[in-house]
């Protein structure tokens, strides 16, 4: 209890408590957030402060098989990066138990029902994330999948993102059916347009694949249409054939940076465009080295999949690993010693 120096402050609210805001200040600085607060609570109610069983409350929420919305199975993923960040961030302090004693019992009884539902039943994807949900490691791996690696290209895409980023963006709320034809005609010329720039500086393959990587990553972003007629479809398949044209020597770019961002975004775009008997095709046209390159960038990122719970993308990256490269990614089998008997 020493660490916390008596009782904390608790600052008062104009509205209900959303999971950001501040649920208690103490002398030393020491702060808690309602996320925090609600964790807390949930720890004490239900797990009866044992941080190893709420762990495995979130991982078997998140690993099963029942018919959950692929948005709450994500909430727990967030919700488990939390946990992480918490327990980091008391581990060398007070104990959870000695936190709640210096809190008012009016507050705790106040907060422990919506603690419950936020955190124990996952609910809380209603409130704006705490800043370790926001980087937990799903979101970090669709964020260097869409754009980790664009300030490190030779032309960074970003500002060509921020023009197109206009041209998506529907009416309404949602392009309906004879809409998502007059939009498909839009970004076509819009691309188009953008590749051949008036200036004589951006007439190169860096540039187009800048232009190309901007529209599929706005394409992902920004799905917000209706395409039973499959055209939106075609369109990115034409992209990504063009961007499959190039490679890390036409565009001048690091080979690492390069098929790290070519191969993580195959990897994580989510509307099955991108077909694996064309990334064999493209990677048997790169040299050895730049095999050798992509088959630890894929590694790697195999492996924070697995890390991140993102089992879908990790069974993806490993199937694509072997249609490439036979093998790839195996254990190596285990050689049976014959014994003298067996001789």
């Amino acid at each position: 209890m020493s660490n916390l120096i008596l009782q904390p402050f608790i600052p008062l609210l104009k509205s209900f408590p959303k999971g950001n805001d501040t649920a208690a200040i103490y002398p030393n600085g020491f702060q808690l957030s309602y996320w925090d607060l609600w964790f807390l609570i949930t720890l004490k109610q239900k797990f009866n402060f044992d941080f190893r069983a709420i762990e495995n409350h979130f991982v078997d929420k998140i690993l099963s098989k029942n018919h959950w919305s692929i948005h709450h199975r994500d909430s727990f993923k967030d919700l488990h990066a939390h946990l992480k960040d918490l327990m980091d961030r008391i581990r060398k302090g007070p104990t959870p138990e000695e936190i709640l004693a210096t809190l008012p019992e009016k507050l705790l009884k106040k907060e422990s029902q919506k603690a419950l539902k936020n955190v124990y039943e996952g609910g809380g994807y209603s409130h704006p994330l705490s800043e370790a949900m926001e980087s937990s490691p799903r979101r970090l791996l669709k964020e260097d999948a869409m754009r980790g690696e664009w300030p490190r290209l030779p032309v960074d895409p970003t500002p060509i993102a921020n023009d197109l980023f206009i041209y998506y963006q529907p009416p309404k709320h949602y392009f309906t059916l004879q809409q998502t034809f007059s939009l498909n005609r839009r970004l076509e010329k819009t691309v188009n347009r953008a590749l051949k720039s008036s200036s004589p500086l951006f007439h190169n393959e860096a540039y187009a694949y800048a232009v190309y990587r901007a529209a599929m990553t706005l394409f992902n972003e920004e799905n917000n249409w209706d395409d039973s007629c499959g055209v939106m479809g075609d369109l990115f398949q034409d992209w990504l054939d063009k961007l499959l044209e190039m490679t890390p020597q036409t565009t001048n770019a690091n080979p690492d940076v390069f098929l790290k961002d070519l191969l993580l975004f195959c990897c994580w775009e989510d509307h099955g465009c991108v077909e694996e008997q064309k990334l064999k095709i493209y990677m048997s046209q790169l040299s050895n080295q730049e095999n050798e390159i992509a088959k630890s960038i894929l590694g790697m990122t195999h492996q924070r999949a697995k890390e991140a719970f993102e089992e879908y993308q990790a069974d993806k990256i490993k199937k694509l690993g072997q249609i490439i490269w036979p093998g790839w990614n195996e254990k190596p089998k285990l050689k049976q010693v014959e014994s003298e008997q067996d001789k």
